[in-house]
């Protein structure tokens, strides 16, 4: 089955959806709370999400309309295009959404500070390394810069002028650009969408070219992979960076994932061109039902929104793509955060603050839009006494005595896990001396527990377990927490 999606008639709807949200009965608020340290679950970081709207403060009270686009600062701070609302939001660690630019509902293309700037929907977002924005202003056709200090300008492209021109700051023209991404150096790239390329600017210069595909291409071509303008692109959105200087786009109306080398070679890494379907596997074994918002980790893992299945997946550099967040049912599902997969609903764009935590923007036509965030696994320990979790490093103590074994919990964000309730179980086995490396795969021995008494040291951030040690040998200690992973430590009883 092969069916095709424009892009031009999804950002159209993006506005037509913003004018007539009571309506439709569509709600859309952000408002932050602050990173969830909870394993496994995907969880509302922003807004009450039954209200549409571009209103300011804290927690439930802000919303937002149609977030898409979203990237964060050095200090954490979040930054969310607000396509429907055609502003840029800010969200403060503490709980604070303002608006950084723009003013709420009123469509434009003024250069100026803060709320006497003028955007007309706002779709991607990327960040240099001083804390400049740079937007694809995607109606107005524009490449918009932002400083820290909400000073907006136009940095490419002239307002409502649409074409193919290569060329410098307003000479050059774009068509509906969406994504964005940043090198190393600094230098931008834009999903030029319906211009079918992808572009470069060169931000010193602003200069701009095609960097991949040929810029005004026909829509609906074959989707070759080739190097620079051989290959084909069909309404190009998200883009990102791997640590390598390989750019990833998600090809929307090919709904494929493609590689792009610094040379500028084109391969697809996973998705069957033209084929609108949900499957995991890998390379064109697996099916995607428009991809929109991408991002990398420092693994080297991109995540994928696709939109329509309503979920997020994972695509490993080999190109093998598995389902990491939400539900695939075939329809338009509720937002259900809890325990992962959970539910989504249009997932638009995504950001991975690392390996094992994501935020994204949803679009819940029915009923929600906003920011959510998910956690895998993510509980690390630093120990102190007896250090759990670090083989092959035996610790010795006294048989038959209290030996106080004292860890620290961090979960994804970085903050420290304080609560009781996430160990679930700690147990040991007797090992064979010297063969404690051979037991880290061993599956765990419920055993006699000794002295029960787990307790938190907030002063010091740590766990203390007073084990009642058993008799002389050598054991391995096993800690199981509530994410379902086991640490272990090793000990040598005299």
């Amino acid at each position: 089955m092969s069916t095709h999606f424009s892009l031009n008639t999804y950002i159209g709807q993006l506005i037509r959806w913003t004018l007539v949200a009571a309506c439709l009965g569509i709600t859309g608020s952000v408002a932050y709370a602050q990173l969830s340290n909870a394993p496994n679950q995907l969880y509302v970081i922003a807004g009450s999400m039954t209200t549409y709207g571009t209103v300011d403060g804290t927690g439930a009270n802000a919303q937002f309309g149609f977030p898409t686009g979203i990237v964060k600062d050095a200090l954490g701070n979040m930054y969310v295009a607000e396509n429907g609302g055609h502003t840029i939001r800010k969200v403060t660690l503490a709980g604070g959404v303002t608006t950084l630019a723009g003013s709420p509902g009123q469509v434009g293309s003024l250069d100026g500070v803060g709320s006497d700037a003028r955007f007309n929907s706002p779709t991607g977002m990327v960040m240099d390394a001083a804390g400049n924005l740079y937007v694809a202003d995607s109606f107005n056709n524009t490449i918009r810069k932002i400083t820290p200090a909400g000073v907006v300008s136009t940095f490419a492209g002239t307002a409502l002028v649409e074409g193919i021109n290569n060329g410098v700051g307003a000479s050059a023209q774009f068509n509906r650009p969406t994504g964005m991404a940043i090198d190393s150096s600094g230098n931008l790239y834009v999903a030029d969408s319906l211009n079918n390329s992808i572009r470069k600017i060169v931000t010193a210069t602003k200069t701009v070219s095609t960097f991949a595909g040929t810029t005004g291409a026909p829509e609906n071509n074959a989707g070759a992979d080739g190097t620079g303008p051989a290959a084909e692109f069909y309404n190009p959105t998200g883009l990102a960076f791997d640590a390598s200087g390989n750019l990833y786009v998600s090809d929307t109306n090919h709904h494929t994932i493609r590689k792009i080398t610094p040379a500028q070679e084109v391969t697809t890494l996973a998705g069957f061109v033209g084929m609108v379907g949900y499957s995991d596997g890998l390379g064109n074994a697996a099916l995607f039902n428009t991809p929109l918002g991408l991002a990398t980790d420092a693994t080297g893992s991109i995540y994928v929104a696709d939109s329509f299945n309503s979920i997020i997946r994972k695509v490993s550099p080999a190109g093998n793509v598995t389902t990491v967040v939400g539900t695939y049912t075939g329809v338009n599902p509720s937002v259900v955060p809890g325990a992962l997969p959970g539910q989504l609903n249009f997932p638009v764009g995504v950001l991975a603050l690392n390996a094992n935590q994501l935020v994204m923007t949803v679009a819940d036509l029915d009923t929600a839009n906003g920011v959510l965030g998910a956690n895998f696994n993510t509980y690390t320990s630093t120990g102190f006494q007896a250090p759990i979790n670090n083989p092959p490093t035996v610790n010795t103590a006294k048989a038959g005595r209290t030996y106080p074994v004292k860890w620290q919990l961090k979960g994804a964000n970085g903050n420290f896990i304080t609560s009781l309730a996430v160990v679930k179980s700690i147990t040991y086995k007797p090992n064979a001396c010297g063969a404690f490396a051979q037991d880290a795969t061993d599956p765990i021995e419920t055993a006699a527990t000794g002295n029960t008494v787990l307790r938190y040291d907030s002063a010091a951030n740590q766990y203390i377990y007073n084990w009642s040690t058993p008799s002389a040998g050598c054991y391995t200690l096993y800690v199981a927490f509530d994410s379902g992973q086991v640490f272990t430590a090793y000990f040598k009883l005299s």
